[in-house]
């Protein structure tokens, strides 16, 4: 029982009631509150107290006053002998709350594995749920709730890992056993290392390496070939809960567990691997995508900044200028201008109007463009090989469509997507890049510069999935929105 408790929930739970307090009025001193604390925290508790200590002194006080009792005389009540036992037996009558038998524990574990564990796992929660239950079969709430819970897991997880390695082909479990096995790292050297461990390595820097690094772990635990639908039924939390019983565990210790355990958790570790290893190739292609972006937007600032000298008066010199034009409208430019401003101040004010208008942004997409050829785009072909975009909005096919176009051509040489293709534009080239992504050719026909389209189109998904519009395919984070409600919602709605 919790120690500290408010007036409201004093008042909501430990009120004596009118028949509650026809049960009490036959006793007196000790005995009549010792009675009432029984009483009230059995309701409340759904188990008898075990020592008075158990007991908060809120509680006590709260009931004192109401059956008129000393508080302090709660410290006589005996709470072993055969008063005890016949409060009880009395409470026992009133509610219909019988003790727990061997086959109501039995029948709780039961209901814990087919009715609640699928789908709950949270122990305050389950705490809960199991009190309800037992107040509901009229039986006593167990003493230790934790190790019943416990006992539950231990039981349903019986059941996965039986249902599970029944799932597992044979020469797929073949290659998770293969997990466990050392190989070199490089020739000749003495020092080991485990595919498992290589495996759980997390992503390094941001950057064409590490991503590539990411794409060879993917392939290899993608090699090892789980069903798409081996945990299909089970939670994520569940697959999690597997997923850790073995995080730190070195291999010769898992080699030691019985082979539907070690398949088991292994797959978990596996299929928990890959869509996070999913995760972390589309967070780097997110990444890679913002930072062509900055490290371009720094380079022409520099650049910018080196080179302009912000004109202090600017508008009372364009006043100036424009007032002299209109008096002189036919002299020379030299002899009616540059007197109010000379040549360099003029040259200051058009660097500053580039600086600020679309001269920047221009530079800017051209420095992109620059660093996505020659150092980013080396990575797209084997991203766009294991990442599998889709979306389930129609206002964002056109970005989908986009994709299959730069994958199909993703290792072509020609400056310009053929006549005949037409990639997309309308709702994936942002308004600031259309007036590069298409070029005319010495014809004078309209084409659509691939790599400018590419880097566009990489602009525009980085948007797209950051917000869950458009989704990848065995991803956890990045996973189809509709897959964010359980699919048994409408069974257990009210769970």
């Amino acid at each position: 029982m919790k120690r500290t408790w408010t007036s409201e929930e004093l008042l909501e739970h430990f009120t004596l009631l009118p028949g509650e307090l026809t049960a009490v009025g036959n006793k007196s001193g000790a005995t009549r509150l010792g009675f009432a604390v029984l009483f009230k925290c059995f309701q409340y508790e759904g188990r008898f107290l075990r020592s008075r200590q158990e007991a908060a002194p809120e509680v006590v006080r709260f009931l004192a006053t109401q059956v008129g009792v000393d508080p302090t005389l709660i410290a006589q009540y005996a709470w072993e002998g055969r008063t005890i036992e016949a409060h009880r037996a009395q409470i026992r009558a009133i509610t219909k709350i019988r003790e727990l038998r061997r086959a109501d524990e039995e029948a709780l574990l039961t209901w814990l594995c087919t009715d609640i564990l699928p789908h709950e796992h949270h122990p305050e929660r389950l705490r809960e749920l199991i009190c309800a239950e037992c107040r509901t079969r009229g039986i006593d709430v167990p003493d230790d709730i934790a190790a019943l819970i416990e006992t539950g897991f231990a039981s349903y997880e019986t059941q996965i890992y039986a249902v599970i390695v029944a799932r597992l082909p044979p020469e797929i479990q073949k290659r998770l056993d293969a997990l466990l096995v050392s190989v070199p790292v490089t020739e000749g050297e003495e020092e080991e290392e485990l595919p498992l461990n290589l495996l759980r390595l997390d992503p390094g820097p941001v950057g064409v390496e590490s991503a590539l690094a990411e794409i060879a772990k993917l392939h290899s635990l993608r090699a090892i070939g789980l069903p798409p639908d081996l945990f299909q039924g089970y939670t994520p939390k569940l697959v999690e809960r597997l997923r850790r019983r073995i995080a730190a565990e070195s291999p010769s210790h898992i080699r030691q567990h019985p082979q539907a355990i070690r398949m088991t958790l292994l797959a978990a570790l596996v299929f928990q691997r890959t869509q996070e290893v999913t995760d972390a190739l589309v967070m780097l292609l997110i990444q890679i995508v913002h930072r062509i972006g900055t490290r371009a937007e720094r380079r022409v600032e520099a650049a910018y900044i080196n080179d302009l000298k912000r004109v202090a008066g600017k508008t009372r010199i364009l006043y100036r200028i424009a007032d002299a034009v209109l008096e002189h409208p036919d002299e020379p430019v030299r002899e009616v201008v540059f007197p109010i401003a000379n040549e360099q101040t003029l040259h200051d004010l058009v660097a500053e109007y580039k600086a600020q208008g679309g001269a920047y942004r221009q530079k800017v997409q051209e420095v992109m463009r620059s660093s996505y050829r020659h150092h980013y785009r080396q990575i797209l072909p084997a991203l766009l090989e294991v990442l599998d975009f889709h979306s389930n909005n129609t206002a964002y096919q056109p970005v989908v469509e986009a994709l299959a176009v730069v994958r199909e051509y993703v290792s072509s040489r020609v400056a310009w997507y053929p006549l005949e293709v037409s990639p997309p534009l309308e709702g994936v080239v942002p308004a600031s890049w259309e007036n590069i992504v298409t070029e005319k050719d010495s014809t004078g026909e309209t084409r659509v510069n691939r790599l400018t389209y590419e880097l566009s189109v990489l602009q525009t998904l980085r948007e797209r999935v950051r917000s869950k519009e458009i989704w990848v395919s065995g991803a956890a984070q990045f996973r189809n929105p509709e897959d964010d409600l359980p699919r048994d919602f409408d069974q257990h709605r009210a769970t």
